[in-house]
């Protein structure tokens, strides 16, 4: 989901309201900038519809629209893509120290339970588990999932309530929640959509897996 955050006044709302402004984005924003510099706000609604606010006489005479510039150190990218959600997820790894002044370790949580020795690049959420004999290489794992012994992970995503069985190897992936992936499977450059069963011993390769229309639940 591409999504936008805006702060506005309550007058702003009322436009929306009274006049066909069918984008934020591409229609509201150019029009207050435009008009920023009017003496009167009056002036403002008036263009935007004949029927006056009641309110705007309270309302400060100049209007003005502000933008929000972040620090030289801060750390942004656009998603609204699979491909720009995993590059974002890759990174996050690379950054996190100079964002947060925190060290990496901090990506693996203290609620988790990670008893493999081969991880590197990886971060682990909330009571997540972990066996041993496991290897795990530039991955994002999610809440409470469950990773069993001899499974080898790498450049992958695992979303919330994801479930590894034994002898799985998963490259290039992006698993999404409540995902169970049976023993001895094979997943390269795949999509497997929400709640999804892989069978055992499954072979997968640049493949979209997923129970009609249940990639992401929104």
């Amino acid at each position: 989901m591409d999504a936008h955050i805006y702060v506005v006044k309550k007058w702003i709302v009322d436009i929306l309201k009274t006049h066909s402004i069918i984008s934020i984005k591409g229609e509201l924003l150019p029009f207050i900038v435009k008009k920023q510099m009017c003496e009167q706000k009056f002036n403002l609604t008036h263009d935007a519809n004949s029927n006056q606010n009641q309110n705007c006489a309270t309302e400060p005479a100049i209007t003005k629209c502000f933008i929000s510039l972040a620090p030289e150190t801060s750390f942004g990218l656009r998603i609204n893509t699979l491909q720009s959600f995993y590059q974002a997820n890759q990174q996050i790894y690379n950054v996190f120290e100079t964002v947060t002044n925190m060290p990496v370790s901090c990506l693996i949580t203290k609620t988790c339970d990670v008893r493999s020795t081969q991880m590197a690049k990886t971060t682990v959420g909330e009571q997540s588990v972990i066996q041993e004999k496991t290897s795990i290489n530039k991955s994002t794992i999610g809440a409470s999932c469950k990773i069993n012994s001899k499974v080898r992970l790498s450049d992958s995503i695992l979303m919330d309530n994801v479930v590894i069985e034994k002898n799985v190897i998963i490259e290039n992936s992006i698993i999404c929640d409540k995902t169970v992936v049976n023993s001895g499977s094979v997943l390269r450059n795949c999509l497997v959509g929400f709640n999804y069963i892989i069978p055992m011993g499954s072979k997968n390769e640049s493949s979209n897996l997923t129970n009609l229309n249940n990639f992401m639940p929104i």
